[in-house]
């Protein structure tokens, strides 16, 4: 990390932006999503973006295995 306080994580730089996330917890990786406000587990893990690895410093929550489509 950086001990500057001002400074921004980087952004994605895929061409769509945020193409899909996944956040490592306990040594498991997980399918994530955005969600309008902190889960648990996004206030203490932080998610990254599968195409290029950037941070994802926003809210997210994990996607439910029984809720992916067929």
């Amino acid at each position: 990390m950086t001990s500057d306080p001002d400074a921004t994580p980087p952004a994605c730089t895929c061409p769509t932006p945020w193409p899909a996330l996944t956040a490592v917890i306990e040594g498991s990786a997980y399918t994530v999503v955005p969600t309008p406000a902190h889960t648990p587990a996004s206030a203490l893990y932080l998610a990254h973006c599968t195409g290029c690895g950037a941070p994802y410093t926003h809210p997210w929550r994990r996607l439910n295995a029984s809720a992916r489509a067929a």
